[in-house]
């Protein structure tokens, strides 16, 4: 028995010899192994900058990717009036309502005019418009766009009664801008 004991404690010194001509491994310290592996502080500060800066381009295209998508949903919403003005006018002999301003209000797209369930409306407050002419055979409706034009310039989505729809600088009246 006391040479398994002795085995086993030359066994230990032995380890304890080889960790110890060797310190980048491991180190004795409170008794136990410590290995000495691990990052520098200037390559963990290295990793945070490029991921800063990284997450610094992310935010910066981030409110730009969700203007765009608002203002898709603009073109969308105004192209869904438009198809409820020309069944409208289907219906009264090609006549189109009667309806200065903002459409989206109760009175202008429920059921009793436009047959739309819900009125889209845009989600930064800007109405969307409708004019038409005296004779109520032609309408233009428009929307602002947030994205605006390479000169800053604030920008519509314009649709005519005639279905030329684009994106322009005026912003409509009773004769089609385009």
């Amino acid at each position: 028995m006391n040479l398994n004991l002795k085995s086993q404690n030359s066994l230990s010194t032995e380890n304890s010899e080889k960790w110890e001509t060797n310190p980048n491994l491991i180190s004795w310290k409170l008794g136990f192994p410590i290995k000495n592996f691990g990052f520098t502080l200037i390559e963990l500060l290295i990793v945070i900058a490029i991921l800063g800066g990284l997450a610094t381009i992310l935010l910066m295209r981030f409110p730009a990717s969700q203007r765009r998508a608002r203002d898709a949903r603009k073109r969308s919403d105004i192209k869904q009036y438009q198809v409820a003005m020309e069944t409208y006018a289907a219906r009264n002999r090609g006549n189109f309502f009667v309806a200065l301003g903002n459409l989206a209000t109760p009175a202008n797209c429920g059921t009793t005019l436009l047959n739309l369930t819900t009125c889209p409306d845009d989600s930064r407050g800007n109405p969307f418009n409708y004019q038409i002419r005296s004779d109520l055979t032609q309408y233009v409706l428009w929307g602002t766009l947030e994205q605006g034009n390479d000169a800053g310039a604030t920008l519509f989505f314009v649709v005519c009664s005639d279905g030329r729809t684009a994106d322009s600088l005026v912003n409509g009246g009773p004769v089609c801008p385009l």
